[in-house]
């Protein structure tokens, strides 16, 4: 997936969210499923984020979008099964 292709896929997925330059892609040793959703570590604090807060990354890769402190506000991860 392209950095245009990208950025429209953050900008479709992530509307009244994020824009892409609050997005980043991220380890997926940072990233473990739990019992209804993902344990995240994220610049070294751990946060839960609920499956039904997540969006499918067509990328195949997790990603954090964050707002200007520095809190998560989406979380994109790979379809099921990849």
């Amino acid at each position: 997936m392209g950095g245009s292709e990208l950025q429209n896929w953050i900008h479709e997925k992530f509307s009244g969210c994020c824009d892409h330059k609050d997005c980043h892609e991220i380890s997926k040793n940072s990233v473990v499923p739990v019992d209804g959703g993902w344990e995240v570590t994220w610049k070294g604090n751990s946060k839960f984020i609920a499956e039904k807060d997540t969006k499918p990354s067509p990328s195949g890769a997790f990603w954090i979008c964050e707002n200007s402190t520095g809190s998560i506000r989406c979380f994109g991860r790979p379809r099921m099964g990849v």
